[in-house]
């Protein structure tokens, strides 16, 4: 009995194909080896591919290190079959490997670069939108007509000689009756104090006269008593 060998599970294509780039910062060496492997297990198919812009074809070596070349060249195309022309050059895009020195040439189609330049050239031919000058039509104005200006009216001015005069007005002085009544009280009221002092002294002086009096007569009695 015979076994008939299926199509490729996508689960364990996909899981294949990202073994190399995890084992990548580990171990390179293991790393190329499973895209090698991986390569080999699915060639013919479309996904033995699928490394081959980040692996080298030959050992499978990773060529985004740092250690592999890439830049643009021009190849010399080979001549066809029977003769025809088919010689010139052809702008390509080699990676070179830089662990086996194997390279491989990814040719770089013209068609893109022929269609922009017809683009630009008819760009440049076909005036667009914006390049089109139009004048634009102004329709006239009327004359606006004259609005009436209000009229202020002013008042006529005063002159100056008819304006009052203003004077300060003095505060009224105060009766001269009344000065004479205030300066009598005054000194009448002088007049009691002094008196009353006068009498005060005179009663001093009273007293004074009579305990000099007392003193005397004490003084003969104490000395008569003596005796």
């Amino acid at each position: 009995m015979q076994v008939q060998q299926g199509a490729p599970n996508p689960a364990t294509t996909a899981f294949q194909l990202s073994i190399p780039r995890v084992l990548q910062h580990a171990t390179p060496a293991l790393a190329s080896l499973h895209a090698s492997r991986f390569r080999v297990l699915h060639y013919p198919d479309a996904s033995s591919e699928a490394l081959s812009d980040s692996h080298c074809t030959k050992c499978g070596a990773f060529l985004h290190d740092g250690t592999a070349n890439i830049r643009t060249v021009r190849s010399k195309q080979r001549k066809r079959k029977g003769g025809a022309s088919g010689g010139g050059t052809l702008r390509v895009l080699r990676k070179s490997c830089g662990t086996c020195g194997h390279f491989r040439d990814i040719p770089l189609g013209m068609s893109n670069v022929q269609c922009a330049v017809k683009e630009h050239r008819k760009s440049r031919d076909t005036p667009t939108s914006s390049s089109i000058h139009t004048t634009p039509v102004i329709p006239e104005l009327e004359p606006q007509k004259e609005l009436a200006q209000p009229t202020i009216e002013v008042p006529p001015l005063i002159p100056a000689k008819s304006l009052p005069s203003l004077v300060p007005v003095a505060p009224k002085s105060e009766s001269r009756a009344g000065t004479p009544v205030t300066d009598s009280a005054r000194s009448k009221a002088q007049k009691k104090k002094k008196g009353g002092l006068q009498e005060m002294l005179a009663r001093n002086r009273e007293r004074q006269e009579q305990e000099k009096k007392k003193q005397a007569s004490s003084g003969l009695s104490a000395f008569l008593e003596g005796l």
